[in-house]
């Protein structure tokens, strides 16, 4: 009596890579993650100009030059620039983006573990936050610049530094 042959195939997978493997999904993550924690700094450690003792001007914000009125990213560079150096005059400009960025590399980084984990990337939060915004364009085109406001709140209070030598 022939015995029955019974073979385990293992897959791989879905994604392609063996286990023990990195996945490129995840390099691709941290690489981004790096990237966004690293080039802000880096550029604010570039346009530092030390004849000035401070932030090399690049150009002039026109809504600022023509109204008095900042925009939300104005004092944005000369913030990174003196965060960058360490010195605490970034609080004299638009500190907002230093806070934006640091929620942008806290988030990415909570992907990147949530991937490492295999955790589902939405989660609760994030699927009830698609869920909101499902039918509603609206709020969907309102959303980014509803999060502008912060940015803005922080530039008006500091217009004074931002806007000093400009007018």
């Amino acid at each position: 009596m022939a015995a029955l042959h019974t073979s385990t195939c293992e897959h791989p997978p879905a994604s392609g890579a063996s286990k023990g493997e990195p996945r490129a999904g995840v390099l691709r993550l941290a690489a981004g993650l790096g990237l966004l924690a690293v080039l802000p700094l880096l550029a604010g450690r570039l346009l530092y100009d030390p004849s000035t003792g401070g932030a090399a001007r690049l150009w002039t914000c026109p809504l600022l030059k023509a109204t008095g009125v900042p925009c939300p990213a104005c004092g944005a560079t000369r913030s990174f620039v003196y965060f960058a150096q360490g010195d605490a005059r970034f609080l004299d400009y638009n500190w907002m983006w230093l806070v934006i960025w640091g929620a942008l590399v806290a988030l990415l980084l909570v992907l990147l573990i949530h991937r490492l984990r295999d955790i589902p990337r939405l989660g609760r939060v994030g699927t009830a936050a698609v869920t909101a915004l499902r039918g509603r364009t609206w709020l969907a085109v309102a959303l980014p610049f509803l999060l502008l406001i912060p940015a803005w709140v922080v530039a008006l209070a500091n217009v004074d530094a931002i806007s000093a030598g400009i007018r």
